[in-house]
């Protein structure tokens, strides 16, 4: 995998404009990004290009990202479980 994409789509914890990765309550996987106030905008990842897309699900099948616990709320009704990848 490539460790640029891993930079890029931080899954550690951040107050920055760093992108995040969670999954929904259908286990659909995202890329959240936050806005401030304690709030998050998420996309599917199937909205993003191949190489952010591939990565994020091969990281996911080969359980290199876990769930940390903690659920993001965004604007509207996408509520997302935080995954972190697990060599942060």
């Amino acid at each position: 995998m490539d460790k640029d994409i891993i930079i890029s789509i931080r899954v550690s914890y951040s107050k920055s404009d760093k992108l995040i990765v969670g999954l929904d309550a259908f286990s659909n996987l995202h890329v959240a990004m936050y806005t401030g106030q304690g709030s998050y905008d998420s996309r599917p990842i199937e909205r993003f290009v191949d190489e952010i897309r591939d990565t994020v699900r091969q990281l996911y099948k080969a359980g290199q990202l876990i769930s940390d616990g903690t659920t993001l709320s965004s604007h509207g009704t996408v509520v997302l479980k935080r995954l972190k990848h697990i060599e942060d």
